[in-house]
């Protein structure tokens, strides 16, 4: 840092010189290919609605080291950076910049301002970002080297956190290698395999108007089940007002799993995720169905896990149908084998994947805990890099 104010202090002791990005820059606008120009064998990412591609072509409309804004759909306003040429569609605008800038100072200085793009998105149909937006943005113009200084130290910052996040990958894999052959049971000793529908009953959950949800008792949504494959009190935002008859019946018990009903895709119907409290009055989402258990045969833990199983999802989506929407339903998800080890057993496979839970995905520990930590440090050192004085005229 000391080294960056010096150079400020030395170069631009009176303040950096700011301008409208469309003064110094020109803002591209791509050009939308069809899904059939689209293939896996070409060279080039298609951006366009988000930074991930959506495909590949055989031909490039922009160089290596490109900043680029997308300006359609729910990624509107998302800042990217492609090290690589690329096509751009037109769902995303490219900034093409002139000797007074680098791209990747823009780079940085546009991330830390997506919220600024993202509140200026027109909504009422299709997200969209105009270019006037973009171009009528300030951004500052400090001299080359002192562009480059900062790039540099960032630079540094996103390569520990990339090799973080590479070997957090590695530990990701590794654990759900383990998972699947400690929970690969079929024809162990003294294990039995067991119908789900054995094992559980079926309901459907409750249906509200919109105006009854924001207040009232605790609720299991859908996106609650979506992102966890375990529950937890703190992890239950949602609230709905219901009658005592209401959340009678549809109460919710620590050991309920709770399945996703319905999804856009197969590969997101069906997740399963298991209540481990026991929540006063809570109740659970019409989106999703709830399975209660029948007997003491099974930890909620070990459900969790098992539930989760690449053999287990691949049965669940092999069961449902599809036909607008992917659906799954208790007598699809009841004809499901799941294995049915002594319960010694259960605790003691959970215990070792709780510790592999632990380094792969627990934020107050492992691999999470430090990235997070490296996170928050980049954030800092980024924007007091990039906040520079005014120059006045």
């Amino acid at each position: 840092m000391n080294e960056i104010e010096k150079l400020i202090q030395e170069l631009c002791p009176d303040g950096v010189e700011y301008k409208r990005l469309g003064e110094v820059c020109e803002i591209l606008r791509g050009k939308r290919l069809t899904k059939k120009e689209l293939t896996n064998d070409a060279p080039y990412p298609v951006f366009h609605g988000g930074i991930e591609p959506i495909g590949y072509y055989t031909e490039s409309n922009r160089p290596a080291n490109t900043v680029m804004i997308i300006n359609v759909g729910a990624s509107a306003g998302t800042v990217g950076f492609s090290n690589k040429k690329f096509w751009s569609s037109d769902g995303c605008f490219c900034v093409d910049k002139t000797n007074r800038t680098i791209d990747k100072f823009i780079y940085y200085y546009l991330s830390i301002n997506q919220a600024y793009f993202a509140g200026k998105v027109r909504h009422g149909g299709i997200p969209t970002l105009d270019s006037k937006v973009i171009a009528n943005f300030e951004i500052p113009l400090p001299q080359i080297t002192i562009q480059e200084k900062i790039v540099e130290i960032l630079d540094k910052f996103t390569s520990l956190e990339a090799e973080l996040e590479a070997e957090l990958e590695a530990r990701r894999k590794q654990y759900e290698y383990y998972r699947e052959k400690l929970l690969d049971l079929e024809g162990k000793e003294g294990v039995e395999m067991k119908k789900i529908g054995d094992l559980f009953v079926f309901k459907n959950g409750l249906n509200k108007e919109k105006q009854y949800f924001g207040q009232g008792t605790p609720i299991v949504n859908y996106t609650d089940v979506y992102r966890n494959k375990s529950l937890k009190r703190e992890q239950i935002n949602g609230r709905v007002t219901l009658t005592e008859s209401e959340i009678d019946r549809f109460r919710a018990h620590r050991g309920d799993v709770f399945f996703t009903r319905t999804s856009e895709t197969p590969e997101e119907v069906g997740l399963a995720s298991v209540l481990l409290d026991e929540i006063e009055n809570c109740t659970y989402s019409g989106f999703l169905l709830r399975a209660r258990p029948i007997t003491n045969l099974l930890l909620p833990e070990f459900c969790a896990y098992c539930f989760s199983t690449h053999k287990v999802r691949r049965e669940i989506v092999r069961n449902s149908t599809f036909t607008t929407r992917a659906l799954t339903n208790g007598p699809s998800l009841s004809k499901i084998s799941i294995p049915l080890p002594p319960l010694s057993e259960q605790r003691r496979i959970v215990e070792i994947l709780d510790r592999f839970e632990a380094l792969t995905n627990d934020l107050q520990a492992g691999l999470p805990a430090e990235i997070a930590a490296r996170r928050q440090q980049y954030e800092y050192y980024r924007e007091k890099l990039l906040t520079f004085k005014r120059k006045t005229v």
